[in-house]
């Protein structure tokens, strides 16, 4: 099954442009932007418009859907099912469903699930009807939609699935709340996520937002390169694709590209003479800062 978030650019754009939604300067700015950086429709839509929620309440408009702007305007989130277990509940969608279709549920009106999506061209898979089913007092459920903005929903995932009670997303969980991919799009590449990247699925400047928020490391914040390349050997920079940024207090930080190991890091502080630390950057940053430290070196 894919999602909505997975129709073609020109699909959704046409839509858009009927409806008023978006000018051809904005359509000719968003196709532009995802053909030279990737990136899903609705996270391009999200990086290039400048007023995002608006855009979003037109799309709602489009596809005569509900739009919710506001936590508060939301009213009910999630009400969950009393069942059995050790914590004595049920969600309405598992954490599973809600990332495959990107959305989250808000509430049930009798025979009737409700969702919240990101997504302004659901489609209901056999996994989501039968929950439908399984929550509708009938047996035989329905499920409406109402559309809210990327940054609302992202919040909406974070209140409905709190890590206390439901754990940690997974990287490519990340990826997909970061990135605006249904989770299916991304099982091809379950084992490599960075090919994610070079299928263009996620930016790579996503796929370094999740990877600092899975590591639990600093985003690079274009802060000036202060300690020298030489700090790490050329080699052992080649081959780990780091690069050394600021040495304070005897600890050197490195920034990285991709999850380095074990032995990657006691490698690095052996050849440094320093505990290291990471801050992470995309690589096309990286490649950037490593053309300006060069640059620098021969003026």
């Amino acid at each position: 099954m894919a999602s909505g978030a997975d129709v073609g650019m020109s699909d959704l754009l046409a839509l858009l442009g009927e409806y008023g939604g978006l000018t051809a300067e904005q359509s000719d700015l968003v196709i532009r932007t995802q053909e030279g950086s990737g990136g899903s429709v609705l996270r391009t839509l999200e990086r290039v418009i400048q007023d995002v929620p608006a855009l979003w309440a037109t799309m709602a408009e489009m596809t005569q859907r509900r739009c919710y702007s506001t936590p508060a305007s939301i009213e009910t989130l999630e009400a969950p099912l009393k069942a059995p277990g050790k914590e004595g509940f049920e969600p309405l969608l598992s954490r599973s469903l809600a990332l495959e279709h990107l959305c989250v549920a808000q509430r049930v009106e009798w025979d009737t699930l409700c969702l919240l999506t990101v997504d302004p061209l659901p489609t209901i898979s056999a996994e989501l009807q039968a929950r439908a089913n399984a929550v509708s007092p009938t047996g035989q459920g329905r499920i409406r939609f109402s559309l809210i903005a990327p940054e609302l929903f992202r919040l909406c995932l974070r209140l409905t699935y709190p890590t206390a009670l439901y754990g940690g997303l997974t990287f490519a969980e990340r990826l997909c709340v970061s990135g605006l991919v249904g989770a299916e799009a991304l099982d091809p590449y379950e084992q490599e996520v960075q090919e994610a990247v070079d299928a263009g699925l996620v930016t790579e400047a996503d796929y370094a937002d999740a990877l600092a928020a899975h590591l639990r490391l600093p985003r690079y914040a274009y802060a000036p390169i202060r300690a020298p390349a030489e700090t790490v050997p050329l080699y052992l920079r080649k081959k780990l694709g780091v690069l050394p940024h600021s040495v304070e207090g005897g600890v050197l930080t490195l920034l990285v590209t991709r999850m380095l190991t074990e032995e990657d890091r006691l490698h690095l502080e052996r050849f440094s003479g320093k505990a290291v630390t990471y801050q992470v950057t995309s690589p096309s940053e990286l490649r950037a800062l490593i053309r300006s430290e060069e640059d620098v070196q021969t003026t």
